[in-house]
């Protein structure tokens, strides 16, 4: 896919109204072309806010009386029993009911085991795990700056101590970006914390002259997917410092920094290339 078919249907792949094969292309697009990183992130974070202005707008919100009137008739239809389920349920038919479900149960499970299906569920499971990560990849940059930078000092501090935690994470994350890179990674604190909600285990680094900070989101939100899918890492700029982010397992990892896109994002390749082997 070239830069100018991506912004053609860029629009249509926010809205998710793309062909699953087509999102496929795009994601693989996104993943190569920093440019176009740069204008869609630009472009979702302008819809994100025109969408949070119009429902915060006082013509658009629901009246209270409205809503609870809604909601007690929606438990009372729930609740009322309708004539299909009566005749549904009758002694007579419940066998016969129950029999024609599972074999289309059956046939169904057959239709979607087939491999001609594989594509389209690996793309939503791209499309899932793309909006898995964005949603904290802004968390994450907010941490970075308001836990690793702004208690630098205290990091540095600390830096020579020993304690478990630090001993898992520097064989876990240091020494493999130690054995990848020529330049000195320095571990310099490993904990646990929590910012907006979010709780992460925090691992700082220090690369040359940069401070790295890789987090691991604790709640496992995410979707475990297939190794393809584990392998893709998702960059974009995030109140001004680079978030690479990728997927291990059903765990959301994200590497933020002031480094350059293409530094972060071999720290980030470096790091899921390792948990993959």
């Amino acid at each position: 896919m070239q830069c100018r078919e991506f912004n053609e249907i860029s629009e249509a792949y926010l809205s998710d109204e793309l062909l699953v094969e087509t999102n496929i292309q795009v994601f693989r697009h996104l993943e190569n072309c920093p440019k176009c990183r740069e204008q869609f992130a630009a472009k979702r974070e302008l819809r994100n806010k025109v969408r949070a202005a119009v429902k915060r707008t006082p013509e658009f919100q629901i009246n209270p009386a409205f809503a609870t009137r809604l909601s007690a008739n929606l438990k009372q239809t729930a609740l009322r029993e309708s004539g299909w389920q009566k005749f549904l349920f009758a002694p007579k038919l419940l066998i016969p009911v129950m029999a024609s479900l599972l074999i289309f149960a059956a046939l169904g499970f057959v239709f979607l085991s087939s491999p001609n299906n594989q594509p389209p569920q690996l793309a939503q499971s791209q499309k899932t795990l793309i909006d898995g990560l964005t949603e904290i990849a802004l968390k994450a940059a907010g941490n970075h700056e308001d836990c690793a930078l702004e208690n630098m000092p205290m990091w540095e501090k600390m830096a020579e101590r020993d304690y478990a935690e630090k001993a898992i994470y520097t064989e876990k994350v240091a020494k493999p970006l130690q054995a990848k890179f020529s330049d000195k990674i320095e571990m310099l604190h490993a904990h646990d914390c929590i910012f907006e909600g979010k709780e992460f285990t925090h691992v700082i680094l220090r690369r040359g002259t940069q401070i790295v900070s890789v987090f691991f989101d604790k709640s496992d939100v995410l979707p475990e997917v297939n190794t393809a899918t584990n392998a893709s890492i998702i960059c974009e700029k995030e109140k001004g410092f680079q978030v690479a982010s990728f997927q291990h397992k059903n765990q959301a990892i994200f590497v933020v920094s002031e480094m350059s896109e293409t530094e972060n994002l071999s720290v980030a390749r470096a790091l899921s290339d390792s948990f993959a082997a």
